[in-house]
């Protein structure tokens, strides 16, 4: 090969480096910019009854992401969950006692990270929790966790706590406390195998329970009561058709994923119910 059809071939591969590297850019800078900071995606979870929280999206939200591996990132920071409640409560001072926080988790992470994201909120003095989801309707697409706050309107479901327990390590003491319309009862419970067979009107505690099965289906109970999945809507609904405190504990067990959870809380919006609690191991223990 001659000199100048050398020359001819080398500037014609420049050239064509140098173009695929300025369209690599080009759509580096058309990425979100939450994938190119970080590539691990999450899915969360799908409900019918999300209401919109657009709180979530603001630069100083209060959010944390629990990935599908179990992996807990308070905004960019992969966050130990010994050290999360510490964390969150300092961020909730540093917002002048935000009382609200957001969390993202996948819909196949496992229950228990989830559990242990949500003691520690309770632990740094949440009141309100909302569980970001997104409708059933939407087009189906990935997430990415890794940006600051949620991308577009985000959406989700609000649950609550019913006390404020002490606070751990070097954190001030707080009073154990308990909204009037709860009785303190509710939030002892240990042992649902016993009760009433069919929740009455009288019944002050209502808990759905989330049972794992190895090898089958999810077993639903409402208290004591073997419930099919698909008769908790009409059943729930019956229960607080003519209740003036339309209140609902969801007891889930660890190893099932979030999604189900998630599934059961949606259904109890569309019965009306108006609070929901959710019974994590250190509210059963009464912690």
């Amino acid at each position: 090969m001659n000199r100048y059809l050398r020359l001819m071939v080398f500037a014609a591969v420049s050239a064509g480096a140098m173009i695929s590297i300025n369209a690599c850019g080009r759509l580096t800078r058309l990425l979100p910019h939450k994938a190119r900071i970080n590539q691990v995606m999450i899915d969360l979870a799908r409900v019918d009854n999300s209401i919109a929280m657009p709180d979530a999206a603001k630069e100083d939200a209060i959010v944390v992401t629990v990935t599908r591996d179990g992996s807990v990132w308070l905004r960019q920071n992969k966050t130990p969950i010994p050290e999360l409640a510490e964390l969150l409560h300092d961020r909730a001072a540093d917002m002048l006692g935000q009382r609200t926080m957001y969390l993202r988790a996948d819909a196949r992470a496992q229950f228990r990270a989830v559990e242990d994201v949500l003691d520690s909120m309770r632990m740094a003095g949440a009141d309100d929790v909302g569980l970001l989801a997104r409708k059933k309707d939407e087009v189906e697409k990935k997430e990415y966790f890794a940006c600051s706050k949620p991308p577009e309107m985000p959406r989700g479901l609000d649950i609550m706590f019913f006390a404020t327990p002490r606070s751990p390590g070097n954190m001030p003491e707080k009073q154990l406390t308990y909204p009037t319309r709860i009785p303190r009862e509710t939030l002892m419970v240990r042992d649902l195998s016993t009760g009433a067979a069919t929740p009455s009107a009288a019944d002050r505690t209502i808990v759905v329970q989330i049972r794992y099965r190895p090898g089958g289906d999810l077993i639903y109970k409402i208290n004591a009561t073997d419930t099919n999945k698909a008769e908790l809507l009409p059943r729930l609904t019956d229960i607080y058709a003519n209740r003036a405190e339309r209140v609902l504990f969801i007891l889930g067990d660890d190893n099932i994923d979030f999604a189900k959870v998630a599934e059961v809380i949606d259904i109890a919006r569309a019965a009306n119910v108006d609070h929901i609690g959710v019974l994590t191991p250190r509210i059963v223990a009464g912690q």
